[in-house]
């Protein structure tokens, strides 16, 4: 009702219009409703055709502000020659400055009134909500573009403005395009065809800065096909230094590579062969190009490896060739290509031992014919041989697991570490008591626990393992064959005692393939896939080789190989978790998987997990159900069931999760409570970059002695102070798949390298300390909704509040001084010391960047005024200066003289917050500080640079370098990141 009163400010319509938009996907629409009602048909209420202009104008208001800052920031010719870009500038300062309180219905239709009547004067309709709503779409780009500075920086500086610089793009976009296989779907592709309308778009705009007019610049926009792409121009400033990368890199030192390619046409040659691997690592296959390079005296041999060979080619691709070098090129890369198939076609027969021809050298020597442009080598006849030997190879190994199906329980990197360890064996001459008590025998029946971790319990079996390893090896078998036998044995003899990890299924039930569907919370996600898993083994845990992540699976060949365990172990329930997250390739092996076995007589038993729909569907045979929180089973059911496997019976492990604020003393309390256990230990934190690799690495090189019985753990968590849009979804997974494997699976794999940690028999106490977590709620809900396995077995308690100070602890406190402002003096001195304080703050366009409601620079202001009003007294020394692609002295360096002083000086550097704009170079902003603080250097005190940036700068540190090794040892530098990319942290170092 108070909208319909004249008396209705602009702020409550405003409010109202953004209630709307943000309620409903078509703001127009429900307009339309709202038009309908009786309460309109008042004639002393507002016309509702005024109020419907009137919440245009508010909901236009914001972007058109950004509009108009984005016209100012890229230096349009018409901001300073179009008197009615002014006159918009100031209604916008209306409408979104203090003024808009004092702003009526009739004002708010003036103005847009006359923002219509600037941007498309010559529309054909009277009716002022469609002339506004005709212009949103370029207004809507501008405000995007406002924060896609360094797409529109690249595109000037690439000189891909107007007609002729999209024809430039073109010819530069083919050339990077051709380096990547477009036939694949990679995150390159999908980057370049996001990047292709964006700069079409682009280009329009640079081409329109010249416009004296702003009618002009909108007739130029308003009908461009592209100017909706607002998402992938987005997508392209994310990632805008890998196209910076790709396009510059593509164009430099052109010479030197159509240089080094001639060399390669006149004598090159390639050789693919092992590489020197480390132990119990399989080897792998790789490429090297060997070329003269003439030098004064004699020739000169140079050699590319497989990584620089791959960056050769990318750079060959990138290089505008005339027509005879262009194919000459082409055929090289192509050649390269095909060299790489067949590489990896050699690399799968060697994996698995297959032949001595994988081990052969392959040389291509690269005699190009001027006219024919070929190679005197047919390398399609040699891909086309490779793939018959892959075929043969796969027929072998196919033959090999029907015989020692045992051998599929295991993956191919922790058989291949098996038998590594037998030839080390085997390769000693000792006696059996020896050979039992031996590092390599030891690293055998670790790995062997996959198939019981009850094996090394029976003398039978240790005495079976004995026999087998110290027995040469027949000359005419492979490796893998040679493996395959000893855990055929194992495997067999387990089954005969019926140990842990095999179970048969439960009665009556020959056959049973089901595609599981849960429909639920995305934060339930975790704690949903532990219900279905409870109430598919109900009351037994699955084993290690019935279980595979697929979103931890990084290879076809896992896939396969887990389908081959399933059709060979009929009396097994398998599952597989995380369909949804495999690529289509490995989905597509799955459902074919299941429309070949749906209607065969085979018994098997096979659970695929989904959270959304994939390409696996459900032919005939195949049952598919649908799970969501009333239909799964309770969190008790669950709980008691990993109470049962992880704590009490199977794994028999204790679980601490310590939680409390920061500086609560969780550490402390864990360190001494692992103090008190007489066994190994083991530390390691997770945080962003956390992977499974880390982990495994870890603990295989913690605890190596099998003869410790007590094994304590302490793992730290870094990222629960993160919200859930900051945390990697993958980074979830892998945290997940570490805890379910290690507490209920009792192995942990690391898909990347292959190599797994085994907890076998022993029994460990876990200390997981959770940062920032205040108190056992807070705990308890975080741990349940990113990690809920923790939640069922851990204890959550939080550490003793009497803290222990030791005589280390006291003589700190003794010489810390604290400020009257209750900060703390680390560098405390008796004497008073004078500082020397030179802030360099980044003012370029990237901190025009939103965080939250405050750009970059204005987070960079504010920290910068923090450390002045914590650690600049009277007597100190303040310098100021900002940088883009130059730099300005705000304040030369200077004595703090009184309090006056120090609030003007404060002052300056509050204002320094305004006006981002232009590139980057901070290396000569700082190498200025450096020449300001020498002409003023003392022994008496310190000097300190600080620098605060977002780190993107393009300019070179080698001056810089220089000047700061002759500095004085007083002289320090800190850099403050603000919105840092993760990837230039070592550039800044």
């Amino acid at each position: 009702m108070m909208l319909l009163s004249p008396s209705a400010t602009f702020p409550m319509i405003f409010d109202a219009a953004r209630v709307i938009a943000e309620e409903n996907d078509c703001a127009k629409s429900e307009l339309e409703v709202i038009k309908s009602a009786p309460i309109f048909r008042n004639p002393e209420s507002v016309s509702i055709s005024t109020l419907f202009a009137c919440m245009t104008v508010a909901m236009l208001s914001e972007p058109l502000q950004d509009f108009v800052n984005c016209c100012i920031t890229f230096k349009f010719n018409l901001t300073a020659h179009d008197i009615t870009f002014s006159e918009l500038h100031n209604i916008c300062k209306r409408l979104v400055g203090e003024e808009a309180v004092e702003l009526n219905v009739d004002n708010c239709y003036e103005m847009g009134s006359r923002i219509a009547e600037i941007l498309v004067p010559d529309s054909d309709s009277s009716n002022l909500v469609d002339r506004l709503e005709s212009c949103l779409p370029t207004i809507k780009f501008f405000s995007a573009l406002q924060f896609c500075g360094s797409v529109f920086t690249l595109a000037r500086e690439r000189m891909w403005f107007g007609e002729e610089g999209l024809k430039t793009f073109y010819q530069e976009y083919g050339n990077v395009s051709n380096v990547f296989n477009s036939n694949q779907e990679t995150f390159e592709n999908e980057l370049l065809d996001r990047l292709e309308p964006t700069i079409r778009v682009i280009s329009a705009v640079g081409g329109a800065l010249d416009c004296m007019r702003i009618e002009t610049l909108m007739k130029t926009l308003k009908y461009h096909d592209d100017i909706h792409k607002i998402e992938e121009m987005r997508l392209v400033q994310t990632n805008i230094c890998k196209v910076q990368d790709w396009f510059t890199e593509g164009m430099d030192d052109m010479a030197a590579i159509l240089g080094k390619f001639a060399m390669i046409q006149k004598s090159g040659i390639f050789t693919i062969h092992s590489e020197s691997s480390r132990a119990f690592v399989l080897p792998k296959r790789i490429i090297v190009l060997q070329y003269s390079r003439p030098s004064q005296i004699d020739e000169q041999q140079e050699i590319m490896e497989q990584d620089q060979i791959y960056a050769f080619v990318q750079h060959l691709g990138f290089v505008n060739h005339d027509n005879n070098d262009s194919i000459t090129a082409s055929s090289f890369i192509d050649l390269y290509r095909q060299l790489c198939q067949i590489r990896e076609i050699q690399e799968k027969m060697i994996a698995v031992g297959f032949s001595c021809q994988g081990d052969e050298l392959f040389t291509a020597k690269l005699e190009y014919d001027v006219q024919k442009h070929d190679s005197p080598v047919d390398i399609g006849k040699m891909l086309d041989k490779s793939r018959q030997m892959l075929k043969q190879c796969d027929d072998w190994l196919k033959q090999l697991y029907l015989n020692y199906r045992y051998s599929l329980l295991l993956n191919m990197d922790e058989l291949y570490y098996i038998s590594q360890c037998m030839s080390k064996v085997r390769s000693v001459n000792s006696t059996d008591a020896e050979i039992r008590e031996s590092k390599n025998f030891e690293r055998i029946l670790e790995a062997m626990s996959r198939l019981s971790p009850q094996l090394s319990q029976h003398s039978e079996c240790l005495d079976l393992m004995v026999d087998y390893v110290t027995a040469p090896a027949a000359e005419e078998i492979s490796w893998l064959e040679d493996v395959s036998k000893l855990i055929d044995h194992c495997g067999k003899f387990s089954e005969r005692l019926n140990l842990s990890c095999f179970h048969a299924v439960e009665p009556k039930c020959n056959k049973k393939i089901m595609i599981h569907r849960i429909n639920c919370c995305t934060e339930m996600a975790f704690a949903a896939t532990l219900n279905l898993l409870q109430h598919i083994y109900k009351n037994r845990c699955p084993a290690s080789f019935e279980v595979l992540d697929g979103a931890c699976t990084k290879t076809p060949y896992e896939i396969k190989l887990f389908l081959d365990r399933v059709v060979a172990f009929p009396d097994q329930s398998f599952t597989i978790l995380y369909v949804h997250e495999l690529n289509a390739p490995e989905q597509e092996i799955i459902a074919n998987f299941l429309a070949k076995h749906s209607r065969s007589k085979d018994d098997m038993h096979l659970h695929c997990i989904q959270f959304k729909d994939t390409i696996l569907h459900a032919p005939p045979g195949v049952e598919t159900r649908s799970w969501d929180d009333s239909t799964l089973n309770s969190d008790k059911s669950c709980l008691s069931w990993l109470q049962n496997h992880v704590i009490s019976n199977r794994h028999k492990h204790k679980i601490t999760v310590v939680g409390g604020s920061s500086g609560s003393g969780k550490t402390t309390f864990i360190r001494k409570e692992m103090e008190t256990l007489d066994g190994d230990t083991a530390s390691f934190y997770i945080h962003q970059d956390f992977c499974l690799s880390k982990a495994v690495n870890s603990l295989r090189n913690k605890f190596t002695n099998r003869a410790s019985r007590n094994r304590a753990i302490h793992i730290g968590f870094s990222i629960t102070t993160a919200t859930d849009e900051a945390l990697n979804k993958d980074l979830l997974y892998a945290v997940n798949n570490f805890f379910n494997s290690f507490l209920l699976l009792g192995v942990v794999h690391d898909p990347i390298t292959g190599r797994c940690f085994h907890s076998g028999m022993h029994s460990y106490q876990l200390f997981i300390e959770l940062d920032k977590a205040e108190n056992e709620e807070t705990c308890q809900v975080w741990l349940k909704y990113h990690v809920p396995i923790l939640t069922c077995c851990g204890d959550i308690v939080q550490p003793p509040l009497d803290y222990i100070i030791d005589d280390r602890t006291r003589r700190v406190c003794t010489y810390l001084r604290a400020y009257d402002d209750g900060t703390i003096d680390r560098k405390f001195d008796p004497t008073p010391r004078i500082k020397r304080f030179f802030f360099v703050l980044d003012y370029s366009e990237s901190m025009e960047v939103d965080l939250g409601g405050r750009n970059a620079l204005e987070v960079a202001t504010d920290c910068m005024l923090s450390i002045f009003d914590s650690h600049v007294q009277q007597m100190d020394y303040v310098g100021l200066i900002r940088f883009n692609h130059d730099f300005e002295e705000l304040i030369q360096l200077q004595r703090v003289e009184d309090v006056g002083q120090r609030n003007r000086l404060r002052n300056i550097i509050f204002a320094a917050r305004n006006f981002p704009r232009g590139s980057t170079e901070m290396f000569k902003a700082l190498s200025h500080a450096v020449t300001s603080l020498g002409r003023n250097s003392s022994a008496d005190g310190d000097s300190w640079i600080i620098c605060i940036t977002d780190g993107q700068s393009w300019d070179s540190n080698e001056y810089l370098r220089q000047q700061l090794q002759a500095s004085p040892n007083n002289l320090h530098i800190g850099l403050i990141g603000v919105n840092l990319d993760q990837g230039i942290y070592a550039d800044m170092g």
